[in-house]
């Protein structure tokens, strides 16, 4: 059989040779044809005629390992390319050494995704390789965690400019820093004594699994300097005398309260410092997890991914050894967490040229790390659980499941696991003979509330609930924080959505042992308290203030939907806001004037005329609007009745562009099913919504559309900007459409909380003040009760920014509660 020849020799060589580790499924002909090539065409001065392509099968059987001459760059494109030509002794998975730069006898090897795997939506080139997908999580944001394929396109057009830049101008030249390992504590605290306000100090730290300090390296950029103190030898004792650590841990201290303080996911380092060793964070944090999420929100942020973004350095993150047995190990480590500090640096070097003139950029910079402080010491402390009560619920739900699971046996006629697909897919397709497609991959959730929603099945209601009790249930299990373990707390991430809100998680995810009942026992991962939003109002009663104090709350009620008004030019929507009628209240009026007009005891053509002709300022005038607005948010409560959540829907899904399948999908998710509406009524409603606010769609939606086609790049009313990737479909617009008001909003509260830390810090009068909690648009402090009413008004203050858009000015209001515990708050007037 003869062997097909792709090589092609470039006619006008560029010097880049790219080695492919087989043709595409589109390379009949020639290699780089097909979505790959469109996209290779955009990368001038790169073109077919001046590159250089082979396959791996013939740069090693025709060209015998040898390269043309004039190489400078050779692009090694996937994994295999990657395995038989990288000049490194160790293998690395591509996913590692992609984008780092390695030189063999003058010439750079970068590997990378090829073009066309890059452009696929599915692994479609690969498919027997399981290829790693998960996302670079707060957990691994220093090593160099896995790629999603969404964000494989991202990487590709990097790594290609990155060869082109060598190409033309060759490696970078990056600082160099004296590393001094180990250090003498003496010079170190010296070095810290002698930190200057604004001057620019790197740390990072390892630490054992039960968060102890191994080894810390601090840097200073100003300097080029970077010192390694060990803390542990391997055989567990000290590597320096006790006192000497005192030294150390007061000389950070102070130089906390000056210098500008960088680490990458310093969450992490300055929350282990400050509960294990009583050292505060300091005043003054640069987060380039969090710079990287301002410059590129949707693609990983991990150290290893930055490095491999901004600086022409091969793959260290394999080097690390966190449990050293010998000598040679625990040397390996300290190398390690040196190599981590230089990288940070030299990343921050190059970040603060990025955006060098960049006056937005550098606000949205400080914004974003100034956040980090705050949620720090909201973790510290953590929010007190009655635990009486959360055990007592524990065990209701759990008695409650197994009540449960006896009905489902009784109903099946056998005893049915539900929490297994196979089990449940087997007992609806084979034996009660539903469609296949709707439980053919699983039998999750959403597949069954489809077939609820037009059969009448009572096990799948019950298996419904099951798994809601389980999710409740799952959200109590925690592990409690403090000395007595009764608080809850959490980890509050700016940098963990695309949308600036901030993602929550369990604190210092650990390995806990269960014991599985027959001496046996199995290892589980954990941590203390867990996503904050994953608790339902329902289980907030549970959370409560320490002794003395209640519970305040300020929430930005509408912010998102205000936002919106001002996004479009003034037309009915924004006279809502303006007049004080809720937009929720409104849509549900008219979309279910019927069944109002029936409440209000008023003929339908006298209720129209009345209510659904007129102008809001006319509306807000009628002697009987004020009841009709209360009957509307009352309707929640009527039974089978979800009037004002529809419209409340309605408003939410017409203003971030959802189509009619996707909501009437959401409302029968959300409602587990309670609640199902036809394709066509969800269109209906959607239609009035556009109907009545016509300027939603064409200013709002169009004028984003615009700025995406223009340059891809939405900015915030606080001036932070997002610049979208992939193709511009469907999904793409509707996260278009949410950004700006949800990352808004988000931020918004983002600076409420600091202006409160900030207070509590620094004004007597807050002192027995303390920031507990943010969910989105609202946050929760406790104080003393005599001081409710005050605290209540200043948090409603610290959120009362005035927003300038090109279609008017607006404040944003907030309203506020006091309870005495996080579900049972009254409104209060401030």
């Amino acid at each position: 059989m003869t062997t097909k020849i792709y090589s092609k020799k470039a006619l006008l060589f560029s010097g880049l040779v790219c080695i492919f580790t087989k043709p595409s499924r589109h390379d009949k002909n020639s290699l780089l044809t097909g979505r790959g090539e469109t996209f290779w065409r955009m990368m001038h001065p790169l073109t077919p005629f001046n590159v250089e392509l082979r396959t791996l099968q013939e740069h090693v059987g025709m060209h015998k390992n040898t390269l043309p001459q004039g190489t400078k760059v050779v692009l090694l494109f996937d994994q295999g390319a990657c395995d038989a030509l990288l000049p490194t002794p160790k293998t690395l998975h591509l996913n590692e050494a992609r984008g780092n730069v390695y030189e063999k006898d003058g010439v750079i090897y970068i590997p990378t995704y090829s073009p066309q795997n890059a452009m696929d939506f599915k692994n479609y080139e690969y498919p027997k390789i399981k290829e790693v997908e998960a996302e670079a999580s707060a957990e691994k944001a220093k090593d160099h965690g896995g790629t999603q394929r969404k964000n494989f396109q991202f990487w590709h057009y990097h790594d290609l400019r990155k060869a082109v830049r060598i190409l033309k101008q060759g490696k970078k030249k990056h600082s160099t820093y004296e590393i001094i390992n180990p250090a003498q504590i003496g010079d170190v605290v010296r070095a810290l004594h002698e930190t200057l306000l604004e001057e620019e100090m790197v740390l990072d730290i390892e630490t054992t699994s039960n968060f102890s300090l191994t080894v810390m390296s601090i840097g200073s950029i100003q300097r080029k300097k970077i010192w390694t103190i060990p803390f542990y030898q391997y055989d567990k004792s000290l590597f320096y005398r006790e006192q000497e650590y005192f030294m150390f841990f007061s000389a950070l201290r102070r130089a906390f309260k000056t210098g500008r303080w960088i680490a990458h996911n310093s969450a992490f380092d300055f929350f282990v410092l400050a509960w294990r060793y009583r050292v505060a964070p300091p005043l003054h944090i640069i987060d380039t997890l969090i710079v990287q999420h301002r410059f590129h929100p949707e693609p990983e942020k991990s150290l290893g991914h930055c490095v491999s973004l901004y600086l022409d350095l091969p793959y260290h993150k394999d080097e690390g050894v966190f449990e050293p047995q010998n000598h040679w190990q625990q040397g390996q480590l300290h190398s390690y967490n040196a190599k981590d500090v230089e990288t940070t640096a030299l990343v921050w070097e190059e970040m603060k040229r990025v955006v060098e003139g960049d006056e937005g950029m550098q606000k949205s910079i400080a914004r974003g790390c100034s956040f980090v402080r705050p949620f720090i010491q909201s973790s510290l402390f953590g929010i007190k659980v009655d635990r009486k009560a959360l055990m007592e619920e524990r065990e209701r739900l759990d008695r409650l499941y197994v009540q449960f699971q006896r009905v489902v046996n009784i109903l099946v006629g056998y005893e049915l696991n539900i929490n297994s697909h196979p089990q449940v897919k087997e007992y609806l397709y084979e034996f009660k003979g539903f469609c296949k497609e709707w439980v053919k991959k699983d039998a999750g959730s959403k597949a069954l509330r489809k077939i609820r929603a037009t059969n009448y099945v009572p096990v799948i209601q019950v298996i419904l609930k099951m798994r809601r009790l389980a999710k409740d249930r799952g959200v109590l299990d925690f592990a409690g924080w403090g000395p007595s373990g009764d608080r809850f707390t959490t980890v509050l991430n700016p940098a963990g959505t695309k949308t600036m809100r901030n993602s929550s998680k369990a604190l210092m995810v650990f390995k806990k042992k269960r014991p599985l009942g027959d001496g046996r026992f199995h290892e589980i991962e954990m941590g203390w308290g867990s996503n904050v939003q994953n608790i339902t109002k329902s289980l907030r009663r549970f959370f409560v203030p320490d002794k003395g104090k209640v519970m305040v709350n300020a929430d930005q009620a509408g912010a998102e939907a205000l936002v919106v008004a001002y996004l479009a030019r003034e037309g009915r929507y924004r006279k809502l806001f303006l007049h004080g009628v809720k937009p929720h209240s409104f849509m549900a009026m008219h979309l279910f004037a019927k069944e109002f007009a029936g409440r209000m005891s008023m003929p339908m053509p006298e209720f129209v005329k009345a209510f659904l002709t007129v102008e809001v300022e006319q509306l807000v005038r009628h002697p009987r609007w004020k009841e009709l607005a209360k009957l509307i948010k009352q309707s929640d409560e009527w039974t089978g009745k979800r009037y004002y959540y529809l419209g409340k829907k309605t408003c939410h899904a017409s203003n971030y562009g959802m189509k009619q399948y996707t909501f009437v999908d959401s409302i029968m998710d959300e409602t587990d099913g309670a609640l199902t509406l036809s394709p066509r009524e969800g269109k209906r409603m959607l239609d009035m919504y556009h109907n009545l606010f016509p300027e939603i769609s064409s200013d709002f939606h169009d004028g984003v559309k615009i700025q995406l086609e223009r340059d891809r790049t939405l900015t915030n009313l606080h001036g932070d900007r997002r610049t979208f990737s992939g193709r511009i479909d469907d999904a793409l617009l509707r996260d278009a459409y949410s950004w700006i008001p949800q990352s808004t909003v988000g931020v918004l509260t983002n600076i409420g909380i600091r202006k409160v830390q900030d207070l509590i810090d620094r004004d007597p009068d807050w002192r027995d003040v303390e920031f507990l909690n943010n969910v989105h648009d609202s946050l929760l402090v406790q104080c003393p009760e005599d001081q409710a009413l005050n605290v209540a008004k200043a948090l409603c203050k610290t959120m009362a920014q005035t927003f300038t858009t090109p279609h008017g000015e607006f404040t944003m209001k907030s309203e506020a509660q006091i309870g005495p515990n996080w579900k049972e708050m009254e409104d209060v007037e401030v």
